[in-house]
């Protein structure tokens, strides 16, 4: 019997033992960040007890989003509950835990953690990190069907990924220059994600095959941080370089909070990512929750929560994974024969133009799009995760 669990059997909300130390970048801003936020919001919404620990992002990556700052944790102080829940990929799970640090304590406790992948092959170095683990969350059925495949130890649960936005998010294009009138397209990036993953080139190669001349659109470009390493700047410049031949493609290159980003995404009319592969696809969701139209790639982690009906789908093939400028992406890390999708600039530039052109199919994709993320509920999530605890606990009779 676990050690919190009643005579009655296991009662999560009513032992008063029983809670989550969530560790994750609770104070980043950048998607794992909002990730950590948002499970940690839905967990205390449901009345569970959480212990957070706020996590440092390697490299300086990105601002400090204020977001979420209150009873945060750090790793020096012992964590009280007898679930540990890890919202990071393996790479910065085994630095965390390498360290030993004394919030970090992996004995008597159930080990939980939420990591994603976008490909369908997992590295086996990823393997050996998450089989230490008693349980691995999958926030996509992408990523769930990747990560049953590949490991043998750990439960696997799928698990919905909660969102929290504030929909009163001011749309002000004249903070960032962009004409009142003109229809507004937009992607956005992190380079610390991987460039020729999230393949910005292609949805400019898009955009200008559609509209050769047209004064009165735009395409956004915004970037999250593209100085942490000296060899992005060759892409960074590149993008710049279409901006400087046509005054419609703006990019913002700078760190943002969280509130600012949406405050961006509301300027837009429609949301463009042309992608060769992704986990889940956070920016996606958040577009499509605000009420936005979105032109993506149909393939990989973003099809959990897109269809024909609700979103611009554009059709792909498959290309070996190469060119990337992420070590994730490249050499061992890479499994032997995965590939990522190629997507098809001109259904891209066919979709920009229809969207351009027919203000009420924008409303209407829009409206769709927002209503199933409102179907979308946050609480078959923490059923999921307190399901995967108890029935952890069934097998093991203990945790740990």
């Amino acid at each position: 019997m676990c050690p919190w669990e009643s005579k009655d059997g296991f009662s999560p909300v009513e032992t008063e033992k029983f809670g989550f130390n969530v560790f994750g970048f609770l104070s980043g801003s950048f998607g794992l960040g909002v990730t950590a936020r948002n499970y940690a919001r839905m967990l205390r919404e449901a009345g569970q007890p959480i212990w957070l620990v706020d996590i440092l992002a390697e490299s300086g990556r990105s601002i400090r989003d204020p977001s979420f700052p209150e009873d945060i944790a750090t790793l020096v102080e012992p964590a009280p509950y007898p679930v540990n829940l890890f919202f990071m990929n393996p790479g910065d799970l085994a630095r965390v835990i390498g360290i030993g640090p004394r919030a970090v304590q992996s004995r008597d406790r159930v080990n939980i953690c939420l990591p994603f992948w976008e490909l369908s092959e997992l590295p086996k170095e990823s393997v050996a990190i998450l089989e230490a683990f008693d349980i691995v969350l999958a926030g996509s059925r992408f990523n769930y069907e990747c990560y049953v495949r590949h490991l043998s130890g750990p439960m696997v649960r799928y698990v919905s990924h909660p969102l929290y936005l504030d929909h009163s998010m001011p749309a002000d294009r004249t903070r960032w220059g962009l004409n009142p009138g003109s229809v507004v397209f937009l992607m956005s990036f992190d380079m610390a994600s991987d460039v020729n993953r999230k393949n910005p080139v292609a949805a400019i190669d898009a955009f200008r095959r559609a509209f050769p001349t047209e004064p009165t659109v735009a395409l956004v470009v915004k970037v999250n941080n593209s100085h942490l390493e000296g060899e992005w700047k060759l892409h960074i410049d590149e993008l710049n370089r279409f901006a400087d031949a046509d005054p419609r493609v703006v990019v913002i290159d700078q760190a943002l909070p969280y509130a600012d980003v949406l405050s961006l995404y509301a300027c837009c009319d429609a949301y463009v990512s042309l992608h060769r592969a992704e986990g889940l696809g956070l920016c996606l969701l958040e577009a499509m929750a605000m009420g936005k139209p979105v032109i993506a790639t149909a393939w990989s982690g973003n099809m959990e929560f897109m269809n024909d009906d609700n979103a611009c789908l554009v059709g792909c093939s498959f290309v070996p994974v190469r060119g990337s400028t992420q070590e994730a992406y490249r050499g061992e890390n890479v499994p032997e024969g995965s590939l990522w999708a190629d997507p098809d600039i001109g259904q891209a530039a066919t979709w920009m133009r229809r969207l351009a052109e027919d203000p009420e199919l924008r409303r209407q994709i829009g409206r769709r799009a927002a209503r199933d993320f409102q179907e979308r509920g946050t609480k078959m999530s923490t059923d999921a995760i307190l399901g995967a605890v108890r029935a952890y606990c069934t097998l093991n009779g203990a945790p740990g």
